[in-house]
């Protein structure tokens, strides 16, 4: 999965890629990426110390879909962590702490 992110200059974007081998092993190993999935529109103001409509999650699984008609979707099953104890940063560490959901509420295609 091949993901545009804009380059911090502000012009053009950075492609990255994320890879997901599922159950499947890839040079030995399984590979389930971790991505940012952004669950709301940003809002309009940056607020500092905020994920801003963003929350972590990993690729369980890639797949295409295409349609009578030809048209081609891309997609992604992605279980998503939530945040433990609110969505803003903490001061003395500068992290957000996350863990994975206590139900099935977290998975999101």
């Amino acid at each position: 999965l091949q993901i545009p992110v804009p380059k911090f200059s502000g012009s053009g974007f950075l492609m990255h890629v994320a890879r997901c081998t599922g159950e499947k092993e890839f040079r030995g190993q399984q590979r389930n990426d971790w991505v940012w999935v952004r669950r709301h529109p940003a809002s309009g103001g940056r607020q500092p110390n905020l994920l801003n409509g963003r929350i972590p999650g990993s690729l369980n699984a890639l797949f295409k879909l295409t349609s009578k008609e030809g048209m081609v979707y891309r997609l992604a099953h992605v279980t998503l962590l939530q945040c433990l104890g609110g969505a803003a940063v903490r001061a003395t560490e500068g992290m957000v702490r996350v863990g994975l959901p206590t139900c099935s509420d977290g998975v999101v295609v």
